[in-house]
């Protein structure tokens, strides 16, 4: 996993991600990205959209990916209150 904390999910960033990509072969390994806080702009959504992208969400915030994918990725631990679970031995 990759981590790019101060990267905004705009136009700058879609070329280097389509630059890069378009450079590899993934062989069939999907890409997810998570905009934590940030919205991505028209041409990043271009981007997850051609490349089939899959945009990670956190759902216990109540976030709705911004492409449609067949692949829902959902973030399930994290900072805040909400986030908080103590697995049982059962589960």
């Amino acid at each position: 996993m990759f981590r790019f904390q101060s990267l905004k999910p705009d136009y700058s960033l879609a070329g280097l991600i389509r630059e890069f990509l378009s450079s590899t072969r993934t062989n069939g390994v999907g890409l997810a990205i998570e905009t934590r806080g940030m919205q991505p702009d028209e041409r990043f959504l271009k981007l997850m959209q051609d490349l089939n992208i899959i945009h990670c969400v956190d759902l216990s915030k109540g976030e709705k990916p911004a492409v449609e994918s067949d692949v829902l990725y959902s973030r399930l631990f994290g900072k805040g209150v909400h986030n908080i679970y103590q697995p049982t031995d059962e589960s």
